[in-house]
């Protein structure tokens, strides 16, 4: 919605208020401007997923067939689905350059064996790169990419190859900054800098630390792990092929730190499934570990338990599958959205213009998409959500103090605004848990 109204001339963060990265609202708008539609958006979904899968593919034929590669690249591209059943998120459009950007590491590890430290240009060009689009999306999505960097750094330090080290960090900081600077440029232009800059990093670094979050209890952890399954799946191979396969110990390394560092932080994280997106990369790594599992005999134990975890992988990503297409709460979401029936029927009947003034407080925000309106106030979302952010809801609150919006449709109860409903406000309607006020 924010880069539909982008395109009209509405700038983000000042007239629309989010805490997404500009380069997600920037495809969106790009999107728009291509049908006139969502349809646009999914266009740009759709090449997004395609050089993501493309870059999946050639990295499971560094060990595997071309039927092969392309059967397991089925699971690939599933598990993103149910991942990213919703579809649009910050996380997603991280992953082609993540694919690749664990492609170049998989490939600069296997010229590392064989004797050779370099790092080609290229490469650090792209993980630069591809560290800029993390930035203007969601910081927190390069933290795989970030772990295997420090790895590939340390590997430099110890062989004391300065030089290469200081060239890939020189180029690492020249592809992050050819696209995070134009972004920034840009803002600077629109004299929307500040408030870009708080919505996107400042106000993310708040959330991290100080909204509220469930308590890690030995229960909790275990549901985590198994909800993102595919993460620890990969730590679990990789633990017992550093056991099994000792003249691989850096490889092994390598991928054990990347996928333990990122397990431990979608469990630390509020246990969205999106989230658990920026660990795709590893399923074509988790693929080729058990690939090359030692052969003899005195360790076929040890290959059977990974290949009963490759097939429990398997057969959880079709279940999952499953689920979301016919079952689940997500087949609900999109073939019965409540939400959305009972604000339409709280707001049946009333004229028109009522669009012209309206804000929703605490409801989906795809409503406005569907019914055509533009809120009336930039803090359309994150509202009761952010009352752990001071600084959020007291911005929140002038808004609503200070605006004159004739409509104000809550769900549940308004902790933020509670005064001003209050004071300017009475309420017209109740449906079920939404309460339809206008103005006095």
């Amino acid at each position: 919605m924010i880069g539909r109204y982008w395109g009209e001339g509405y700038l983000p963060y000042v007239s629309l208020f989010d805490n997404k990265g500009p380069l997600l609202l920037f495809l969106n708008r790009w999107g728009y401007a291509l049908t006139g539609t969502r349809s646009g958006v999914c266009l740009i979904e759709a090449v997004f997923l395609s050089a993501t899968l493309l870059f999946a593919y050639r990295l499971l034929r560094k060990a595997f067939s071309k039927l092969v590669s392309v059967f397991l690249l089925f699971f690939v591209a599933i598990r993103f689905g149910t991942i990213n059943y919703g579809g649009n998120g910050a996380e997603e459009y991280c992953m082609p350059f993540l694919m690749a950007s664990f492609l170049f590491i998989a490939t600069w590890n296997e010229k590392r064996k064989e004797g050779d430290n370099a790092v080609p240009l290229s490469y650090a060009f792209f993980w630069g790169l591809t560290f800029g689009v993390c930035w203007l999306t969601r910081v927190t999505n390069a933290i795989g990419l970030c772990v295997a960097l420090l790895f590939i750094a340390g590997a430099l330090i110890i062989r004391r190859d300065w030089r290469t080290l200081l060239r890939s960090t020189l180029l690492f900081m020249a592809g992050c900054v050819s696209i995070v600077i134009p972004f920034y440029l840009y803002f600077f232009a629109t004299g929307t800098f500040p408030e870009m800059f708080y919505a996107t990093i400042l106000y993310n670094i708040d959330y991290v630390f100080h909204s509220p979050n469930d308590p890690l209890t030995l229960s909790r952890i275990l549901h985590l792990c198994l909800y993102f399954r595919d993460t620890t799946i990969a730590v679990l191979v990789t633990v017992l092929y550093l056991i099994y396969h000792r003249n691989e110990l850096r490889t092994t390394w390598l991928w054990l730190v990347v996928s333990l560092v990122t397990l431990l932080w979608l469990i630390n994280g509020k246990g969205y499934a999106p989230y658990g997106l920026i660990s795709m990369p590893l399923l074509p790594i988790t693929f080729i570990l058990l690939k090359r599992f030692p052969k003899d005999r005195q360790r076929q134990t040890v290959k059977a338990i990974a290949n009963m975890l490759m097939v429990f992988l398997l057969l959880m990503i079709s279940v999952s599958t499953y689920k979301i297409a016919f079952t689940g709460s997500e087949y609900g979401l999109r073939t019965a959205n409540r939400p959305l029936e009972e604000m339409r029927k709280i707001t049946a009947g009333l004229p028109m213009s009522y669009k012209q003034s309206f804000i929703a407080y605490n409801c989906p925000e795809d409503w406005y998409l569907y019914e055509h309106i533009r809120p009336y106030y930039p803090h359309f979302s994150l509202q009761d959500f952010s009352s752990f952010s001071p600084r959020l809801s007291a911005m929140i609150l002038q808004t609503f103090q200070q605006g004159n919006a004739e409509w104000i449709l809550v769900r549940g109860e308004a902790q933020i605004i509670r005064p001003v409903l209050k004071e300017h406000y009475h309420a017209v309607r109740r449906y079920d848990n939404l309460t339809l006020y206008r103005r006095n």
